[in-house]
């Protein structure tokens, strides 16, 4: 790959040649004895060398490649930046051009250099502005509106304008095409609306690189035009679409060339006043546009950052030091409770046992905790200045260990005399409960007893109770019995009425044979109703029948009335018919004339073409004259430009004689001359009187630049016009205006006597028509007329078949009065019937009802004889459980039977009775036992006497009624003293409560110390921490800002010292190419003036090394202008490319400002621009004509007048 030099390097101190420009290698100067030939020149160039920046700031940089297409040709297999190449170019309705234009910048740039010619304002521009809206969507220059893109003259047309470019990235081929936003006509209605803008790129396949390179060999003949590029890149397969909407085509734009609209229009498009504009500007100005353009705000970012991190480490600095002070005076308060608390536990002594407390280790002075001792001022701040970070945390992880011992001491006292305390309050709690449990259980013991005996006396009431309760149980099945019996007697007189009242319901309906007679009848004459149904239908259908045949009748007579009118219109035709010549005949004359006047509509064209030769050569000589008028201008022009030029080298020269005298002036007789040597000066140099000052060259100069533009405009028309002319006269047939009128009469006359045919045509054809007319309505009478027999004849046909089926169904032929007595006689016959249907139903009804009596008295029968059967047999079982249960009869049984409440009650008294004497009985034996256990358990013993014990092993009685002796238990309980018990309690709990506190006081104050000293260690040490870490990032924030107390060089920022650098680069670059232009006489400076002190500018200063003088860029004439600007616009384009990383452009383009320069200036920018071209390609915009002589392959722009479209030719 191949890549440009890493760095431009100044060329080493040189001497200046003999001489210097032309003038002086040709004549010596004025006033000398003899010419300074091979004499070295007094002064030496000098060149700053480019500085870079620091890697203090933003640490080592790569250098990249400045050099263009030689310098990579001949580092060829080396690794660097990318190129781009501009391979060819297609738009359509952009700027003045209202058509489809392709550009073939392959073969244009087969020797590096090509122009973009035409005159002012004809669109030579727009050819930039169209490859910078392809790349970017935008025009090239700064100030101008990309409204200018859409073409004047295609207005509201449907047609979109478009730019289509495709060029090469490092072998790769892209393609890219924008449309901008334009209005045009609606489809449908009125008015306009807006088309968006839009924008696709593709990579096209390596094959296109077949056809770049035949282009650039020479082995195809190329037209100028980029279709073929195009044509490949459009076929199947050979693009894939990278982007397809104009906001992603730019970002990848952007991502493959790595230069944005400003840089690219910097680097490759050198446009209309950006030369002087660079130039001249204000410092600020200067210094803003190189910002911009070397993307220097990323050093406005570095030092914003800086400055920001800088603040906020002050600030987080200053809140750790806060916290820490903070944390100091917690840790400080705490270590001062905890030496009180300690002194009144007894941990560390009072005075008065200070001595013996530190021979123990105990710090008698740990209560004191002086501020000095926590590393505190007497203001409460750090004692940082007098002390280091890291004192500062030794000193108070010293204090803080002692502090810890302390506390772990006091901790330990205060946790064994809280187990002290509680031991003692466990066995006061132990005694109070003994006691008290012996005299709760002697109580129990005594209610158990006096329980026991209420129960025991009414024993013999529950044994009464049990045997009524008994007696009732036997009872009760004889009364149930009993009760089935009364039931059951109870039944059978009910089931008896309900027989009676069945029998006498059955006796009210008739026999059963005699009911099913009547039915059988009613029904045999309710069967006969579909015959009645059939007639009513039959008489229905007999009159539709005599409806439609009067309907079928009133039809046939309307269809005969119909074809006795079509009769009659069918005799009118044939007729009107005859009255009229053949068709065939007028048919045959009709054609005759449209042959005749087939000849007559060549005539007409003739006539046209005729009209046209005639036009044309009126304009042929409108045409003449105009020439003749434009050579006399263009002769007029040259004449006023040789004067302008002469004018021009005559001040000039005067101005080099006033120059000499003024250098001529500062020579002293007996020094030598600073130029030859030469210590005598015979002949110095005089001010001539017409010495002209520099505005006088200034105009003269512009007079001249101006009458060159005329002449060159002048020149352009008169081949223009000359055009135009060979144009009309090849359009006139070469017939000048009597010839052309000659042949127009003619041809007039041969139309006018072919005139009458037309009319002979019209009638001709209205006659035919109306015969054609006249045998269509004929034909449609005849078929109408067909149509309307065969109607009719159908319709008679109908009708009598309509009437033959009207037949009565006695056979006679049904009259509408027939028809009427045959539906009444049915209608009554339906009634009958339905009337003997209803009959023969409720018959049927009333012999299911006799049925159901029947079935019900038979039921009512076998009931009753059932219930006798039960009453028998229930009455013989009460008998017998009457005489088994031992009761006289039935009552006896019944007034022994409780009621179920009373039963209830006292089955329940019983059942109480018994499970309370259970309870008391077990309950007085378990607390027997219990007191016994308890009085000789070791709590009872360590609280009563001996003799106590004794008691209650020896006195006892002998057993009771449940086998238990009785104890004296209340000999025992009365020797128990429950308040001298509770106070020894109280004293235990208040001691236990205050160990306690002093426990949970001594717990907290070493829990808050830990957490304290946890705090405190952590803060100290982020503390220290963070001030290490601030202080490089202060002395860096300090020293991007070119602050005070920094090491920074003459307190110049980052983004100054980088911008100013970058500048130098620039200007090191300009410097070598202006050494090849005018000998080398000019050499740009970074001045000191205009606000230098600020640091805020960029200054430029141009350095004349004819008089070792220094001057500002304002003083320069156009032509040195010019140069200078453009020598300094290329080193900028090349400094872009190489330090934005972007890809090398092949091709720069150069707009305008050609015409101010002299002919020599203008060969040496040549020159300059030709050696430019060994590395990139140029491409020239002016309309200068001398150009047109020096540079083969250009695009030419023309156009008729300004208010026409522009026309482009491409000539390679």
């Amino acid at each position: 790959m191949r890549r440009l030099p890493a760095r431009h390097v100044p060329p080493p101190r040189r001497r200046l040649p003999p001489s210097v420009g032309k003038e002086i290698r040709d004549t010596p100067p004025p006033g000398h004895g003899r010419p300074c030939h091979g004499r070295p020149a007094p002064f030496a160039w000098r060149i700053r060398r480019g500085a870079r920046i620091r890697a203090l700031y933003i640490g080592p940089r790569t250098h990249r490649s400045r050099g263009g297409r030689a310098a990579r040709r001949r580092g060829a297999g080396e690794e660097g930046a990318g190129t781009m190449r501009l391979i060819g170019m297609r738009f359509m309705g952009i700027g003045p051009y209202d058509g489809e234009y392709s550009i073939d910048f392959a073969a244009l740039s087969r020797s590096h250099i090509f122009l973009i010619e035409g005159e002012t304002g004809s669109g030579k521009s727009t050819i930039l502005d169209c490859i910078s809206f392809a790349l970017y969507g935008a025009v090239s220059s700064d100030d101008a509106s990309k409204d200018r893109l859409r073409s004047r003259f295609l207005d509201t047309d449907p047609k979109a304008s478009f730019v289509d470019l495709i060029f090469e990235i490092d072998g790769s081929y892209y393609r890219v095409r924008r449309q901008p936003q334009f209005e045009r006509r609606k489809r449908r209605g009125e008015g306009t609306m807006t088309e968006n803008a839009k924008g696709t790129l593709w990579k096209i396949d390596a094959g296109l690189g077949d056809l770049v390179r035949a282009t650039a060999a020479g082995e195809s003949e190329p037209d100028g035009g980029a279709q073929r590029y195009f044509d490949y890149a459009e076929a199947a397969g050979n693009s894939e679409t990278l982007a397809s909407q104009a906001r992603d085509t730019g970002v990848e734009v952007i991502r493959l060339l790595h230069l944005n609209r400003d840089q690219f229009s910097k680097t490759v498009m050198l446009a209309q006043g950006q030369f002087s504009g660079f130039l001249k500007c204000k410092p600020e100005e200067r210094t803003r546009l190189i910002k911009d353009l070397f993307s220097a705000d990323i050093y406005e970012r570095i030092q914003t950052i800086l400055d920001t991190m800088r603040k906020q480490r002050s600030a987080d600095m200053d809140r750790r030091r806060d916290d820490v002070i903070g944390m100091i005076d917690e840790a400080k308060d705490n270590a001062d409770r905890i030496d009180a608390l300690a002194v009144e536990c007894g941990t560390i002594a009072g005075d008065d046992d200070a001595d013996a407390d530190a021979d123990n280790g105990i710090d008698a002075d740990g209560g004191t905790a002086h501020d000095a001792a926590w590393c505190l001022t007497d203001g409460g701040d750090l004692n940082e200045p007098a002390m280091s970070p890291d004192d500062i945390v030794a000193a108070i992880g010293s204090r803080l260990r002692q502090v810890a011992e302390t506390s772990d001491a006091t901790l330990a006292r205060c946790r064994a005399t809280l187990q002290t305390t509680a031991d003692a309050l466990a066995a006061a709690r132990e005694r109070l409960d003994v006691g008290l449990r012996l005299r709760s259980l002697a109580e129990a013991e005594q209610t158990a007893v006096k329980r026991r005996g209420e129960l025991k006396a009414r024993d013999d009431d529950m044994r009464q109770a049990r045997e009524r309760v008994e007696r009732s149980r036997k009872a009760e099945p004889v009364v149930q019995a009993q009760r089935e019996c009364t039931a059951l007697s109870v039944q059978r007189g009910s089931q008896e009425r309900r027989l009676g009242e069945y029998r006498e319901r059955l006796a009210r309906y008739d026999a059963a044979d005699v009911m099913a007679a009547a039915r059988e009848q009613a029904l045999r004459k309710a069967a006969e109703r579909p015959v009645a149904e059939a007639a009513l239908d039959a008489a229905t259908t007999l009159r539709e029948r005599l409806r439609k045949a009067e309907a079928a009748r009133k039809e046939a007579s309307e269809a005969v009335e119909n074809a006795e009118r079509n009769e009659q219109r069918v005799a009118q035709t044939t007729a009107a018919l005859g009255s009229m010549e053949s068709a065939d005949a007028v048919n045959e004359r009709l054609q005759d004339v449209i042959r005749q006047e087939g000849s007559k509509d060549r005539l007409a064209e003739r006539l046209d073409e005729a009209r046209n030769r005639l036009r044309h050569a009126r304009l042929r000589e409108e045409a003449a004259s105009k020439l003749r008028e434009l050579e006399d201008a263009a002769l007029l022009a040259g004449r006023r430009h040789h004067e302008a030029e002469a004018a021009y080298a005559k001040a000039e020269a005067a101005q080099r004689t006033a120059g000499a005298a003024a250098f001529a002036a500062l020579l002293a007789d007996g020094e030598p001359c600073p130029v030859c040597g030469a210590v005598d000066h015979p002949a110095p140099a005089i001010v001539p009187a017409d010495e002209p000052d520099a505005a006088q060259i200034t105009r003269l100069g512009q007079t001249v630049s101006e009458a060159l533009a005329a002449f060159e405009a002048a020149k352009s028309a008169v081949v223009i016009q000359n055009k135009t002319l060979d144009t009309e006269a090849e359009l006139a047939h070469g017939l000048d205006v009597a010839q052309a009128q000659a042949a127009v009469a003619a041809l007039q006359a041969e139309l006018d006597a072919a005139e009458g045919l037309a009319q002979r045509h019209r009638l001709l054809s209205e006659q035919l028509l109306k015969i054609r007319a006249a045998e269509q309505d004929d034909a449609q009478a005849r078929q109408a007329l067909e149509i309307a027999r065969n109607n009719a004849e159908n319709a008679r046909r109908l009708a009598d078949a309509a009437i033959e089926l009207c037949i009565g169904a006695d056979g006679a032929p049904a009259t509408p009065e027939s028809v009427q007595r045959q539906e009444q006689k049915a209608r009554e016959a339906i009634n009958e019937c339905e009337r003997q249907q209803t009959i023969a139903e409720r018959i049927a009804e009333r012999i299911d009802q006799r049925a159901a009596l029947e079935k019900q008295t038979a039921e009512a029968e076998s009931a009753l004889r059932t219930l006798g059967e039960q009453l028998e047999t229930s009455l013989a079982r009460l008998s017998e459980l009457a005489d088994a249960n031992r009761f006289a009869d039935a009552d006896a049984a019944r007034i022994a039977l409780l009621p179920e409440q009373e039963a209830a009650r006292l089955k329940q008294a019983i059942d109480d009775h018994d499970t309370q004497m259970s309870v008391v009985t077990a309950d007085l034996a378990r607390i027997r036992g219990e007191f016994a256990d308890l009085a000789q358990s070791a709590q009872a013993k360590r609280l009563f006497s001996d003799e106590s014990s004794d008691l209650a092993d020896e006195s006892s009685d002998p057993a009771d009624d449940f086998g238990m002796g009785v104890i004296d238990i209340m000999a025992i309980v009365t020797m128990f003293d429950e308040t001298a018990e509770r106070r020894r309690l109280a004293v235990a709990e208040q001691a236990h409560e205050a160990a306690i506190r002093a426990e949970e006081q001594a717990r907290g104050l070493d829990e808050a110390r830990r957490r304290r000293t946890e705090a405190l260690t952590a803060g100290l040490r982020d503390w220290a921490k963070a001030g290490a870490d601030y202080a490089p990032v202060r002395d860096m924030a300090l020293l991007a800002g070119g602050k005070a107390g920094s090491l920074a060089n003459d307190g110049l920022s980052l983004v100054t010292y980088a911008v100013t650098e970058r500048f130098r680069d620039v200007l090191d670059r300009a410097n070598e190419i202006l050494k090849d232009i005018r000998g080398g006489v000019y050499e740009l400076r970074l001045g000191t003036h205009e606000g230098r002190t600020a640091r805020t500018g960029l200054p430029i200063e141009v350095f004349d090394r004819r008089s070792e003088r220094s001057t500002e860029a304002t003083t320069l004439s156009g032509g040195e202008t010019f140069f200078v600007s453009l020598a300094l616009s290329l080193a900028l384009a090349d400094i872009i490319q190489a330090e934005n990383g972007g890809i090398s452009m092949d091709t720069l383009f150069i707009d305008e400002g050609f015409g101010s320069l002299s002919d020599d200036y203008l060969d040496d920018v040549i020159d300059v621009l030709r050696s430019i071209s060994r590395t990139r390609d140029i491409g020239v915009i002016s309309h200068v004509g001398r150009l047109k002589d020096q540079i083969a392959e250009r695009i030419s722009v023309t156009r008729i007048n300004e208010d026409s479209a522009s026309r482009l030719t491409v000539v390679v």
